[in-house]
């Protein structure tokens, strides 16, 4: 609305200019929805000029310049301010013509049948053609929005399978109870030669040493024995335990391997037998 009184108050510097010129006719042509056609001066009853006549013709002729150059929404603005000082049915092509122009083809229908009564027989033709358009355009938008929208659900392809490990678990724990195992069996015969040595500097040393030393020191040298056995017997069932993981894991093993522990006087043998 301050747009369009500014540009009334540039028009009313040179209306005295505007009055002194003849008004524009009427070129007898129906505008099409490119063009928004001219706006005779005069009622078209009497042929008079009012006041509010002349501020319609001076927005409409502001309105035509927006829309030749291609600024659609302020035309149809200035359009819309002149058909209401002057309802003029001419005016209503104009409106048509813009209303197209921004989409707003239900507008423009109405617009082209409230001036069908008033146009002439030679261009009833043309508007009949323009009305129809418009009519099967808004019938397609009206279809394509009553459709319902189809979303296909994606095809979604099942996951490969994983490929197998290289290692499998029997064959892991094969190897971690076996190598702790082994582990606890040198720990083991490491403490069972401590504690032999422990007896034969016992014996060497018998005269030298104190009844109480003497006897300190080979009970040392048993508890040595002790716990090597003990260790070395649970290193030699965990690393027997891992030997037959393995083994359950090798599908092409002929036979099982047998282990066994044979306690000596000196330590334990650990015997192991079969093929892999």
């Amino acid at each position: 609305m301050i747009a369009i009184l500014l540009v009334l108050t540039l028009l009313l510097m040179n209306a005295q200019a505007f009055a002194q010129e003849d008004p524009e006719p009427d070129n007898g042509e129906l505008p099409g929805s490119d063009e928004v056609g001219d706006l005779p001066a005069g009622t078209e009853a009497e042929g008079e000029t009012t006041e509010q006549d002349e501020k319609a013709r001076e927005l409409y002729l502001v309105g035509r310049d927006l829309y030749e150059a291609g600024r659609y929404q302020a035309a149809l603005e200035v359009f819309e301010e002149a058909h209401k000082l002057s309802p003029r049915p001419l005016l209503l092509l104009s409106l048509a013509s813009t209303y197209e122009r921004v989409g707003r083809y239900e507008d423009a229908l109405t617009a082209l049948r409230q001036y069908e009564p008033h146009a002439e027989e030679d261009k009833r033709s043309v508007l009949d053609k323009r009305i129809q358009g418009l009519e099967e355009r808004l019938a397609k938008i009206e279809s394509a929005a009553a459709k319902p929208e189809t979303t296909e659900k994606p095809i979604v392809e099942p996951a490969p399978a994983p490929l197998p490990a290289e290692g499998t678990d029997l064959a892991i724990w094969g190897w971690t109870v076996g190598g702790v195992g082994l582990a606890m069996g040198i720990t083991g015969g490491v403490l069972v030669a401590l504690g032999e040595s422990d007896h034969v500097l016992a014996k060497d040393d018998a005269q030298k040493l104190t009844p109480q030393a003497y006897q300190q020191l080979v009970d040392d040298g048993d508890m040595k024995k002790t716990t090597g056995f003990i260790v070395a017997g649970v290193g030699g069932a965990a690393l027997i335990t891992g030997i037959v993981l393995l083994v359950l894991d090798d599908d092409e093993a002929d036979t099982t391997p047998q282990a066994g522990l044979i306690p000596t006087n000196d330590g334990a043998l650990m015997t192991l037998t079969g093929r892999f």
